[in-house]
């Protein structure tokens, strides 16, 4: 249950984020907020190495056991 609310993101949150905060003209207009900008990339980068590896873990657990619990 906690693996689905980790891998499920609010809605259209991480597409919204590169929309905005990721086009280049958002951190020409706004340079006081580049290190945010920056931080925000590394945490969604993070975030998809570890569901990644969630992912890895639960197909090869379901392959295992059987079970899809």
């Amino acid at each position: 249950m906690s693996l689905n609310s980790a891998v499920d993101p609010p809605q259209d949150s991480v597409p919204a984020y590169r929309e905005i905060f990721f086009d280049p003209n958002y951190v020409t207009r706004h340079r006081d907020r580049t290190e945010q900008v920056e931080r925000l990339r590394t945490a969604i980068d993070d975030q998809v190495c570890s569901l990644e590896s969630s992912n890895l873990l639960c197909m090869h657990l379901i392959h295992v056991t059987g079970s899809t619990y």
